[in-house]
C-alpha cells in the first residue's frame, strides 16, 4: 500500500525548481521503503545516458525525503540537511531511472528528536535502470526540529 506524501512535505518539494525540471515521480512509500523515479529526457546528458548530477540529485532528495517522512511519523516538523554522502557509479543509465530507500529508524533518532534535539540517520540508496544496479548512494542526514 501506498501511503500518500503528506502536505508539508510536498510543499517543501515544490521549492526546489530542479527537482521539477528532473519531473521527478513519487512512486512508493510503505512506511519501510521509498521509491522515486525519473525520466531520461530531461536528465540526458552529451552521451545519450543519464546525467551524473541528476542521479546524484535523485539519490539525494530519495534519502532526504525519507528522513523527512520518518520525523513527521514521530510527529516533529523538522529541516533536514545532509551531512555527508558518497556515491559509487556502476555502468550507465540508458533509461528511467528508480531510487530506492529502505530504512529502518534506530531508536536513537527518534527519542531525539522527541527531545527536540537533532537526530541523524545513516541511509542506502539503490539506483536502478531497465532493470540494472547502476550506482549505489550512502547518506547520512541531520533532522533539526523546527
Amino acid at each position: 500500500m501506498t501511503l500518500p506524501l503528506p502536505l508539508t512535505l510536498q510543499k517543501k518539494l515544490s521549492k526546489i525548481p530542479m527537482l521539477r525540471a528532473m519531473e521527478i515521480d513519487y512512486r512508493l512509500y510503505d512506511g519501510k521503503q521509498l521509491q522515486l523515479a525519473c525520466p531520461l529526457p530531461p536528465n540526458i546528458n552529451d552521451k545519450g545516458t543519464f546525467f551524473g548530477g541528476s542521479i546524484s540529485a535523485l539519490a539525494t532528495i530519495c534519502g532526504w525525503t525519507m528522513t523527512s517522512l520518518k520525523a513527521l511519523e514521530v510527529g516533529t516538523n523538522c529541516d533536514v540537511v545532509i551531512a555527508e554522502q558518497n556515491l559509487q557509479f556502476l555502468t550507465p543509465a540508458c533509461s528511467e531511472l528508480t531510487a530506492t530507500c529502505e530504512c529502518t529508524v534506530p531508536e536513537t533518532f527518534n527519542g531525539r528528536l522527541q527531545a527536540g534535539r537533532r537526530a541523524r540517520l545513516d541511509l542506502t540508496v539503490s539506483l536502478h535502470s531497465d532493470g540494472e544496479r547502476v550506482a549505489n548512494f550512502n547518506g547520512r542526514y541531520v533532522a533539526v526540529p523546527t
